[in-house]
């Protein structure tokens, strides 16, 4: 990863590039925001290395200088909004430590940001991440399930398999529903910062436990969907 900062009077601008691979991924903006991301694919690796150098020394000759106090882990990261999920817009610590397929899905239901319920809660809390400084994560799934959805918010307090049973049977979609909407507030914190509030970690492991035991009740399409979410915990409580 390279950064660059440009001064002109009283204009301080930022470049970052970074790549993997045959991908390559710029974040660029006014020094002190978070900017935007622009992710590109190429053929091969070598490619891609290629144009990375190029790029730079571009900046470099439109009088961008290598940015001294540049630190990578204390930056948010976005995904490219044309693109999707992918591990160059996650913060490093995130895409070293979770690097299963399944955190960059937006197929697989039991995904963190698979379903249309996770997809919203990461762009939801990108935009207000933009507008708060200091944005509640902790508070966010009550928060999005009852204010912007209109439904009741099930904390996983109590994963009793009977008292799951109960619950599933009175109001399967809104338990499912708050589920989904904790570890996906997790992993999206854990993706954009590189760090988890402890509450919402402790709560986002109880609602991974529940929703698998709802699973087995629901008798979902498969175990492979169980599997899933028992890996994700693990990789959670891992971190």
């Amino acid at each position: 990863m390279e950064a660059y900062l440009y001064k002109d009077g009283g204009s301080r601008k930022f470049w970052v590039i970074d790549s993997e691979g045959t991908a390559l991924v710029i974040n660029y903006g006014k020094a002190g925001t978070i900017g935007c991301f622009q992710l590109r694919e190429f053929a091969n690796p070598q490619e891609c290395d290629k144009k990375k150098q190029e790029l730079a020394a571009a900046k470099v000759r439109a009088g961008y200088g290598p940015m001294k106090d540049f630190d990578q882990n204390s930056r948010c990261y976005f995904d490219d909004p044309k693109y999707g999920l992918h591990p160059l817009t996650s913060h490093p610590k995130f895409r070293r430590h979770f690097n299963d397929e399944i955190y960059y899905s937006s197929l697989k239901k039991e995904a963190p940001f698979g379903t249309q319920e996770g997809s919203n809660v990461l762009s939801k809390i990108e935009e207000s991440i933009r507008r708060e400084k200091d944005f509640n994560f902790s508070g966010f799934p009550l928060k999005c399930v009852e204010k912007y959805w209109g439904i009741k918010y099930y904390p996983a307090e109590d994963a009793d398999p009977e008292t799951v049973k109960r619950i599933v049977k009175e109001d399967e979609t809104a338990m499912t529903r708050s589920d989904f909407v904790t570890y996906a507030s997790a992993f999206a914190q854990i993706k954009i910062s590189g760090r988890v509030d402890p509450d919402l970690k402790r709560r986002a492991l109880r609602s991974l436990k529940r929703l698998s035991l709802a699973a087995k009740i629901l008798e979902w399409r498969s175990g492979e969907n169980i599997m899933s979410l028992d890996k994700m915990a693990q990789d959670l409580e891992r971190f």
